[in-house]
């Protein structure tokens, strides 16, 4: 948390703000009671404490109760995991420890009361007044002026990341843009890969995950300004307008625009957000300063993304449903065009990569110049561009300063190493 603490910023014009739910305190329960079957038989291995403890000390617990009589594993490793710290304790130690100077840091305790992420953030959008009061903030005075920023508690923002989102705000002519986002560059390395086939799977899906940030998500925002500000007729518009993702590391949502969509949307309150805000035409922006975050190094991970992200974008009709009732920059014909085009990329998503293959394979069939034109197109939308872009990745990562008193931010691969 020091992390977002030490962003450049006025101390009386933000607040850090982390939610811990009650769910911790439920799953801890349950794993304890899975210690007696863990311990039953063989010797521990490290992937087997994944979920109990920190992927950074599953190794050292795992030898630490092997060194002792088998008797004893079950007694050795039930302590171990009483008295590793949960989330509330690390926050209430840190919060004890925390320099005067920095953002003020606010923790907040959500109960059981079921949801994702966006539940979480909207338990906390719900006592915004308290967060803020302290610092003379008044929702019916300055809301127009205030933005909820949304991280990852392992992301690395740019220093300048809170200057960038005030100075998006201000150059605004019309009106507050709705969103404002980062870009989120997977370029962090505080755990490594894991090796084997499983460990080229994750750093595929790495280098895929920095490209889809800069080729789709940026590529995006990019877009949907360039339409909204060019003369462009309306009917041709309409059929180039792309639906905005939002990503849920490096957002930032003006507080009258989340309240209008009654709280950010489940089950992914991320691409949910950047639906309904496309779907009413908001004004969306990029940031010009990136944020760090840490790659996926653990496949369940990795699964659980996609199945969210999927269901998240399968059913735009529903977003769409969900803002009906609220005032729309687009026409009702550009609605339903925004919402066939997400079913396009959504179709393009699960059938691009067999498609392109078959179109590959039977090029062959239709001479040499087809084949030669199949083969470049293949080799300059895959290989070549990502190999372009792994090379940036260096200059990528140092172009975000880390907030000042932090060490250097860590790379994604060794090969990223500097000398």
């Amino acid at each position: 948390m020091t992390t977002f603490r030490a962003l450049d910023y006025p101390r009386d014009r933000a607040a850090v703000v982390v939610i811990i739910t009650e769910r911790e305190v439920s799953a801890r329960a349950g794993h304890r009671d899975r210690l007696a079957a863990l311990t039953a038989h063989a010797l521990l291995e490290a992937g087997q404490l994944r979920g109990l403890f920190p992927a950074a000390r599953c190794r050292k617990v795992a030898e630490t109760v092997n060194a002792e009589r088998p008797a004893d594993w079950l007694r050795v490793l039930t302590e171990l995991f009483d008295t590793e710290p949960t989330t509330a304790d690390i926050m209430t130690a840190l919060a004890a420890r925390l320099p005067d100077k920095g953002l003020p840091l606010v923790h907040l305790h959500q109960p059981p009361v079921g949801g994702r992420k966006a539940g979480q953030l909207n338990f906390a959008l719900d006592r915004l007044q308290r967060v803020l009061s302290p610092l003379g903030w008044r929702e019916d005075e300055h809301a127009d002026d205030t933005y909820a920023v949304v991280y990852d508690a392992d992301a690395a923002p740019d220093r300048r990341t809170l200057q960038a989102f005030a100075t998006a705000h201000r150059t605004r002519t019309r009106h507050a843009p709705a969103l404002i986002q980062q870009q989120r560059l997977p370029l962090l390395a505080r755990r490594p890969f894991p090796v084997g086939p499983v460990g080229l799977l994750l750093e595929g899906e790495w280098a895929y995950q920095l490209r889809r940030s800069l080729g789709i998500e940026l590529a995006r925002i990019r877009l949907d300004r360039f339409l909204a500000a060019s003369r462009l007729p309306e009917a041709v518009r309409m059929w180039l307008r792309p639906m905005v993702y939002g990503v849920g590391c490096g957002k930032a949502v003006h507080l009258p625009a989340v309240r209008a969509l009654g709280g950010f949307p489940e089950p992914m309150e991320d691409l949910g957000t950047g639906h309904r805000l496309s779907l009413l035409g908001a004004d969306l922006t990029a940031s010009t300063v990136a944020v760090l975050d840490e790659p996926y190094t653990e496949p369940s991970g990795l699964a659980n993304l996609h199945a969210l992200a999927f269901t998240a974008s399968a059913r735009p009709d529903r977003h769409a449903a969900a803002v009906a009732h609220l005032p729309s920059a687009l026409s009702r014909p550009a609605r339903v065009v925004l919402v066939a085009r997400e079913w396009a990329d959504e179709a393009a998503w699960l059938l691009g990569a067999p498609l392109m293959a078959a179109a590959v394979l039977s090029a062959w069939w239709a001479g040499p110049v087809w084949t030669a034109v199949a083969a470049a197109g293949v080799l300059l939308h895959g290989p070549v561009a990502t190999a372009r872009l792994l090379a940036l990745a260096p200059a990528l990562h140092s172009g975000v300063i880390p907030p000042p008193g932090l060490a250097a931010l860590p790379r994604t691969s060794p090969r990223f190493r500097q000398d």
